[in-house]
């Protein structure tokens, strides 16, 4: 943690191993590859299977099992979530988070769950307002700027700097 950070809830920072009895995300991955909601999902925010969402754009999804290459969410865009949303994500997937965008924001913590096997690094930088779940357990989570979320957030290792706020929901 560097600058004025504040985390209201449990901090793990030993590391180790996870528990036995973990999510295995790919398991739950092949469940829905051919029996997701991605349908829901406007065709101009699906590219090449990622969720991609910018300027002062405002989606709304309905509840459902989403499976995506991908999380691309910039600008002033606002995401809401109708019912509970599981957005589950490749293992070659990014997800990104920058600008000034609301996901879920002010909403139930409990109806946004992503999870993720990616390796690749999660980036949330800028204004993001977002409550919900982050399971991410290979991945390298950054968090900068003036983040405001009420979240779990699990990760391998997690980088938080400048004026975030993270509460537990």
């Amino acid at each position: 943690k560097k600058g004025n950070v504040k985390i209201n809830g449990e901090i793990n920072e030993t590391g180790g191993t996870l528990p036995s009895d973990s999510i295995h995300v790919g398991a739950l991955i092949s469940v829905i590859k051919d029996l997701n909601d991605n349908g829901n999902i406007p065709a101009k925010h699906l590219k090449d299977g990622v969720l991609k969402i910018k300027g002062n754009s405002e989606v709304t999804l309905p509840e459902g099992n989403y499976l995506l290459k991908g999380i691309d969410i910039k600008g002033n865009a606002k995401v809401i979530f109708d019912g509970k949303v599981n957005l589950l994500i490749e293992e070659e997937g990014r997800i990104t988070l920058e600008g000034n965008p609301k996901i879920n924001y002010r909403g139930n913590a409990d109806n946004l769950v992503i999870l993720t096997e990616s390796y690749k690094d999660i980036k949330m930088r800028g204004n993001v307002k977002w409550d919900g779940i982050l399971y991410a357990p290979k991945a390298n989570i950054k968090i900068e700027g003036n983040v405001r979320a009420k979240a779990h957030i699990m990760g391998k290792n997690a980088d938080i700097s400048g004026n975030v706020r993270i509460k537990k929901p």
